[in-house]
């Protein structure tokens, strides 16, 4: 008869009180890394808000700052079209006696007049075209081109006015040959009083075809 053999059991022991330390232990450190996480996480938030002030502070003053520059650029425009807008003038003056103009010849003058705009008033000086009729009576252009308001100068040569600037050329009678005008010069309004000649200067609108004074 065989007896079989049976490999003894070993009791092991478990020492409960080192285990429950190594959870412990394990535990603890769990807690400490989640509680450093927790505080780096609460730092970076701080220091973001801290950071982000300032940031938000110098958005708003480059948001001020670009205001304030479209409000002066705005100014700047609106200021330089008042005080360089095209003014009006509607002046008469007293040229002199129609006696001392050549009889069919065609005489330069300047005129002192006040071009009055929306903010200020200064005085300019106008070329006005002067030809005594045989009658007496006298035709008067203004020197304007009404192209683009440049003066026409009396070409005698060539018996014509042109227009430097952009080439238009006038008969003597003031009507267009060529160029790029729309209408022919403006003649002015004149009286006789006495042997004395005074014309009304007026600024007559450029580029259009119609003659409309500036007002």
């Amino acid at each position: 008869m065989v007896r079989s053999r049976r490999n003894p059991v070993k009791e092991v022991t478990v020492d409960r009180s080192r285990h429950r330390t190594r959870l412990g232990a394990v535990h603890a450190r769990q807690a400490t890394g989640l509680r450093a996480n927790s505080f780096a996480f609460w730092t970076s938030a701080c220091v973001a808000r801290v950071y982000a002030k300032p940031m938000r502070e110098d958005r708003r003053q480059v948001f001020k700052l670009i205001g304030g520059l479209m409000l002066s650029s705005g100014a700047v425009s609106v200021g330089y079209y008042l005080v360089t807008r095209e003014g009006a003038i509607d002046e008469w003056v007293a040229v002199g006696p129609v006696a001392e103009l050549p009889v069919n010849e065609i005489t330069m003058k300047r005129l002192s007049v006040t071009e009055h705009g929306l903010v200020t008033a200064r005085p300019v000086e106008k070329v006005i075209w002067l030809r005594r009729m045989s009658d007496d009576t006298v035709q008067v252009l203004s020197g304007a081109c009404p192209h683009n308001n440049c003066t026409a100068n009396w070409i005698p040569e060539k018996e014509v006015f042109d227009c430097r600037c952009h080439n238009s050329v006038f008969a003597p009678s003031g009507a267009v040959l060529a160029g790029p005008s729309a209408r022919a010069m403006d003649t002015l309004e004149q009286r006789i009083q006495s042997g004395v000649l005074a014309v009304r200067y007026q600024k007559f609108k450029k580029t259009i075809a119609a003659k409309e004074a500036v007002s």
